[in-house]
Parts: structure tokens; sequence; C-alpha cells
């Protein structure tokens, strides 16, 4: 299951406990259009909205009736999402820095050169 499906997945879960898909758009503060969008997976739902709608299943067991492998794979799926999200960080940090080495290299011939 891909990213987007797996988040709109975690929506919809979300929606059942608050009653409707209207409920769970006021609850994020989005538009009920936004929402149905990250539903029907014509936008990529936001982190942090995916985050929230786990809340919403974690605060409402009973939401997923049952469904416990439904729910494992959810937590498990947020693990992986956070150590995808670090080694982002991680790989944007390192490419920062080999920049900047780059940077002082080109500035270092160029002055080496004019001299």
């Amino acid at each position: 299951m891909d990213r987007r499906a797996l988040y709109a997945q975690a929506l919809r879960e979300a929606a059942y406990p608050l009653g409707s898909e209207a409920r769970l758009a006021a609850f994020l503060q989005v538009t009920p259009a936004q929402l149905r969008g990250w539903l029907a997976g014509t936008a990529s739902v936001p982190l942090e909205m995916y985050l929230l709608g786990l809340d919403v299943i974690a605060d409402h067991p009973r939401a997923l009736h049952g469904r416990a492998a439904t729910y494992d794979r959810i937590r498990r799926n947020v693990g992986r999402t956070f150590r995808l999200v670090e080694k982002a960080s991680e790989a944007i940090a390192k490419a920062r820095a080999a920049q900047d080495r780059a940077r002082r290299t080109r500035a270092s011939i160029l002055s080496t050169v004019r001299s």
C-alpha cells in the first residue's frame, strides 16, 4: 500500500468515531472539499493531518471494530514514516554541508586564480 493510500485509509478510519467526514474535516480544521480530495486520493494528505487522524483512532479503539491488523499496520507505517523523515533530514544536512564545502573550494580556487 503506498503512502497516499495508507494516509487516506487512516483518515477514513478516523471519520468513523467522529460520526462523519464533515466532523473529521472540522476536527482537522480543513474544508470538507479538501478532506474529500485526500480521501479520494487526488491530493496528498499532509503528515500532520495523518498523525491527527491516528490520534483520533488511538483515542477511540472501537473505531476499528476488531480490525487490529489494520491498526497494527498503521502503527508500523507511522514508525516507518518517522524513520524516513529522519533519514531525509540527515540527507538534507549532508547535502547542505557538501554544498558549503563546494562553495568554499570554489571560492578558494577563484581567489588563487585571480592572485
